[in-house]
């Protein structure tokens, strides 16, 4: 087994992750029941890649690469500028599309409704837990087991395609493969969109930054962790706080943005050498 996993790195974690998502997530929509699975579907999926990553790691590379992983994620020495990056980066985004619909519009108006986002203090508490919930759960998979593989073989444009694609089915449940061509519309991008389009239009740019923050910064696993906790808590407290953020004007931000990443970003992915900037490849 061992040698299969070292020759098929890649499909040996895409085969195990979405094994136990849409296996576990098969078994709970034939029982109905938590009864029969004891553990909601949802949070066996939302861990499913840190659950093969894991796994694959521990059988590979036994005790030794399991504590260079957790050491990874632990360690905030790899530069502040990486870790600063990846805890603005979407929050600024978000936060421009705002003041921009504000300078146009000359209004913002604020919901003062009690949310989990309510205080600064509570967004943060979010953004803690996110660590774990968002950014350990797919990190470790994403970032700590299969960007390493791929950037043994191909360019990091290359990986970071091939990952967006793998990324976006993953986020869809067995239930929904029956409406994938289904076009409906976006409620984070201007029109209408099957939601497979729609997801790899968001993805595959900020797949794209992820993974250059990752090589820059010596494959940092925690600046991954800290970027996909602080890309979910911003947008879900500042839709909640600022309800403009649905608005056609700021979706229409939002794809520029995505735009002008998508064009930039293949720049500084290409013709570079993995091995030198990434020292998680393992």
């Amino acid at each position: 087994m061992i040698r299969l996993i070292d020759r098929y790195p890649v499909l040996s974690y895409c085969l195990l992750t979405f094994a136990v998502s849409w296996g576990y997530y098969g078994i709970y929509l034939l029982t109905q029941s938590d009864r029969v699975t004891y553990v909601h579907p949802l949070i066996v999926k939302q861990f499913s890649p840190a659950i093969a990553g894991l796994f694959l790691l521990g059988l590979s590379g036994g005790s030794s690469a399991l504590g260079s992983l957790f050491r990874n994620a632990l360690n905030w020495r790899v530069g502040w500028r990486w870790l600063l990056l990846s805890l603005l980066a979407e929050p600024l985004l978000f936060s421009g599309i705002i003041l921009a619909y504000w300078a146009a519009h000359n209004q913002l108006n604020f919901n003062n409704a009690f949310t989990l986002f309510a205080t600064p203090g509570a967004a943060f508490g979010v953004f803690l837990v996110g660590l774990i919930r968002w950014g350990f759960s797919e990190e470790v998979g994403w970032r700590g087991w299969l960007l390493p593989k791929l950037l043994s073989r191909y360019s990091p444009l290359t990986a970071s395609l091939v990952i967006s694609v793998i990324v976006t089915l993953w986020h869809l449940n067995p239930n929904e493969l029956a409406s994938l061509a289904v076009v409906r519309e976006s409620p984070y991008l201007p029109g209408s969109y099957p939601d497979l389009v729609e997801r790899l239009i968001i993805t595959i740019p900020f797949t794209m930054l992820m993974n250059v923050i990752f090589i820059r910064s010596g494959g940092s696993l925690l600046a991954m962790m800290i970027f996909h906790s602080a890309s979910n808590t911003s947008y879900f407290a500042l839709r909640e706080q600022f309800p403009e953020l649905t608005s056609e004007f700021c979706k229409a931000g939002f794809l520029l943005c995505l735009t002008i990443l998508g064009v930039t970003l293949p720049f500084l992915l290409r013709n570079r050498n993995p091995a030198r900037h990434s020292p998680a490849v393992l």
